[in-house]
């Protein structure tokens, strides 16, 4: 839980507990569960954030940046009002340097950051606009960012289209008045276009082919037209996904429906679309229902998809191994999947490999034998012992 007292940052605790990071996603990654102790998070920050909106934009942005926990709060809280303000900031350069800094802490902040920031009124309409600037100043803040705010979040990118960011994209890529805005525009939708079906399908709506086409350069290793080319014509005709709701109450109810064939292939979908269908659904709590029902399957094979497209994440920017490591062991799924991993079925061995890895904190003496290959996880990647060196080096740092 939060610490009770009231006297000093929420930071402080954290470098005590060993993370010496100045990030969002450090302060509560280390200490506290953004769900179950948001009351508190919120309790002990509210001295600090109390009249933010009447402040100054300097002031304010000493307090935001000064105290982590504010960031996360921004998110998970709107009626702060920190998001609003901050997107206010953009509309003047002196002060959109600021903005952009802290857009970045609350994009890592905690869980669900990208959702709350994709479905804010304020923020993307007020990054669009300053990438539709006539001042090149402003474009080229926003441009330096805006493929990490996007990146694995599907309601960032669902939000960014509607705003006609693609179209404000598209401008700059056209003008090629300055070829690091270009190639950070291209590099910008690239990463809109991955695995976004709607995106690709806008982008083909506003002509953004014969654009691509005319600065696509085979010569070129970093060819980034002509890769966005590639997405859009491999992903021209693929179905859309079937959208829930971006809430955990919407994640939850469908989680009701379950076992449902159905139900379960529609979630795994929507897992495998980016991290924040992923964050929904733990948050959503549908860990623990989905442990129950590979407990109760004949077939584990189909809910381990689902684990798998809910659990294994790439790289540990939002709390990553924490939360899900904490949702796992609640439920008991390690002692669910241990058997599984020496199934005769190799894509049932393969898939619970997978999991394990995410879900426990340091593999078992079993899991860390090493297989034929000389890999000591068991998957050919090894990543979850990085997640564990590095926890070891921060808790020395103490």
């Amino acid at each position: 839980m939060a610490p009770e007292s009231q006297d000093h940052d929420i930071s402080e605790d954290v470098f005590l507990y060993g993370n010496v990071e100045s990030s969002s996603s450090s302060a509560l990654s280390a200490l506290l569960d953004p769900f179950n102790d948001l009351d508190s998070i919120t309790q002990h920050i509210a001295p600090h954030i109390a009249g933010l909106s009447d402040m100054e934009w300097s002031d304010f942005y000493t307090v935001v940046e000064k105290f982590p926990a504010v960031a996360s709060l921004a998110v998970l809280k709107p009626e702060t009002q920190v998001l609003s303000i901050t997107a206010k900031m953009t509309t003047q350069i002196e002060q959109l340097p600021f903005a952009m800094r802290l857009f970045r802490e609350f994009s890592q902040g905690t869980m669900l950051a990208k959702v709350y920031l994709g479905q804010s009124d304020h923020v993307y309409p007020a990054l669009v606009k300053a990438l539709e600037s006539e001042d090149e100043s402003a474009r080229s803040l926003v441009i330096m960012d805006l493929e990490n705010l996007l990146f694995l979040s599907t309601v960032s990118k669902l939000r960014f289209v509607k705003e006609g960011g693609i179209k404000a994209l598209l401008d700059i890529i056209v003008s090629d008045s300055d070829q690091v805005h270009t190639r950070y525009a291209l590099g910008a939708l690239q990463n809109l276009l991955d695995n976004f079906p709607e995106g690709v399908q806008a982008a083909i709506d506003v002509d953004s082919i014969p654009i691509l086409e005319s600065k696509r350069n085979p010569d070129d290793l970093f060819d980034r037209a002509g890769d966005a080319l590639s997405i859009i014509e491999s992903q021209k005709d693929a179905p859309l996904v079937d959208r829930i709701e971006f809430t955990p109450e919407a994640y939850a109810e469908l989680g009701k429906k379950l076992p449902d064939p159905a139900v379960l292939e529609r979630l795994t979908k929507n897992f495998e679309s980016s991290m924040d269908e992923k964050q929904l659904g733990i948050a959503a709590g549908l860990t623990s229902v989905l442990a129950s029902l590979l407990q109760a399957s004949s077939d584990p094979e189909p809910v381990l998809k689902a684990l798998n497209a809910l659990l294994v994440i790439d790289g540990q920017g939002w709390q990553g191994f924490k939360v899900i490591q904490r949702a796992a062991e609640q439920c008991g799924l390690p002692e669910l999947i241990k058997p599984l991993m020496e199934n005769d079925d190799e894509p049932i061995q393969e898939l619970s490999r997978a999991v394990m890895n995410v879900i426990v904190e340091k593999c078992d003496d079993e899991l860390q034998k090493p297989d034929q290959d000389g890999d000591s996880n068991g998957d050919g990647n090894g990543e979850q012992e990085t997640s564990g060196n590095e926890e070891n080096s921060e808790n020395e740092d103490t």
